[in-house]
């Protein structure tokens, strides 16, 4: 059995401390705050800033990243040829999945010759890659525990990572405050992301015992504090959030995602859905189709969620209190156009998937399944 955990993550109190501890002295020189620039101007940034100012002695130039849309290879190449510029010692970066997956491409660019789209793929990055601190704005893809960043090719539209050993951030500061005020939007589709990772870490036909322990307890910090954090500006329900979609990131590390994963790549690249909307609504539906034929691994979930329904059951629940659409027709997604390319893709791009499913899945169960996620309102 092998598992995977390579960053070190602050957490807690004494974060700072501790991080700072860590680091002792092996970041010299200047480094560069790499943040979105939807959160650069909050009072949360300006208060993490102050006390990395505090603990590490001198401030950090700050480099506002635009970040509208999931990022592309062309934009991560455009963001580290500015980089290059300063050539920092280290790297901070502040913000969401999307933000903190072109964070780690730049670091990995500044130590690996060449352009991004020459390390699509697994363990083409051969150069660890530069020292970084990754702080995410939002709970959901776990980027700052996963040797992944995801990009999308322009010419292709096809969304692929830049993977392996060598991806792995140095440190994680996990910061709660950061996400108190985010948009609800953002933070239910982060929630559903991470709870996607967490369902499929436990189901997949190859998870380990540490990645379901680690999935299991994802689940219930993540079901139980999203919907109050939702409401709220509790730092405390941020904070059981936040750390439930660290665990499942772990989790996802070491156990490979499945149909939900799988088909929401194209969903995302096709239709613009945000990735965690996107693999949240197939989610049910995955669960419904494996639990009528017989699987029953989601019952190692029931214990946490504190209830004898079924696992479906539960999260049927849990969507009404979201209130999480049931279909794509919000995007424009519906109807056989949309049906025909998504099934397409998915069977070119993203079928082995279906290996990881618990339950035999073809591509008779991919047409009914995005017949239910493409039906029109």
């Amino acid at each position: 059995m092998r598992f995977l955990a390579h960053t070190e993550c602050f957490f807690g109190k004494s974060r700072y401390d501790d991080l700072h501890s860590a680091l002792g002295n092996t970041i010299t020189g200047t480094g560069i705050a790499l943040i979105d620039t939807a959160v650069v101007d909050s009072a949360a940034v300006r208060d993490l800033l102050s006390q990395v100012e505090i603990h590490f002695g001198n401030a950090i130039p700050v480099s506002a990243v635009s970040v509208l849309s999931e990022p592309t290879y062309d934009q991560l190449d455009d963001l580290a040829a500015l980089v290059r510029q300063s050539d920092p010692s280290f790297i901070l970066a502040i913000g969401g999945g999307s933000l903190l997956d072109l964070a780690k491409g730049v670091a990995v660019l500044l130590e690996n010759p060449g352009l991004a789209r020459d390390y699509r793929g697994m363990g083409l990055v051969k150069k660890e890659l530069r020292t970084m601190i990754c702080v995410p704005t939002t709970a959901g893809t776990g980027s700052e525990a996963t040797w992944t960043a995801s990009f999308i090719d322009d010419q292709t539209r096809i969304k692929l990572g830049i993977n392996g050993p060598n991806v792995f951030p140095k440190y994680a500061l996990l910061e709660p405050a950061l996400l108190v005020g985010s948009p609800r939007k953002v933070a239910l589709s982060a929630g559903l992301d991470s709870l996607v990772h967490a369902v499929e870490a436990v189901s997949s036909p190859l998870a380990t015992p540490p990645a379901t322990a680690l999935a299991v307890k994802a689940v219930a910090l993540i079901t139980k504090h999203l919907p109050v954090a939702l409401n709220s500006e509790e730092e405390d329900s941020w904070s059981g959030v936040q750390m439930g979609a660290y665990l499942a990131g772990l989790a996802m590390l070491n156990s490979p995602g499945g149909i939900a994963s799988g088909v929401s790549y194209p969903v995302g690249t096709q239709f613009h859905v945000p990735h965690g909307f996107a693999g949240g609504i197939i989610l049910p539906y995955v669960i419904d189709f494996n639990t009528t034929r017989g699987y029953r691994g989601y019952e190692l979930l029931n214990p946490e969620m504190g209830s004898n329904r079924t696992f479906y059951q539960q999260i049927e629940e849990l969507y009404g209190i979201l209130n999480v659409p049931r279909n794509l027709s919000e995007w424009g997604a519906t109807g056989e156009p949309a049906i025909r390319t998504l099934r397409e893709l998915t069977l070119n791009q993203r079928s082995g998937s279906f290996n990881y499913n618990p339950i035999p899945f073809d591509e008779a169960d991919l047409n009914s399944l995005l017949h239910l996620i493409c039906q029109a309102d």
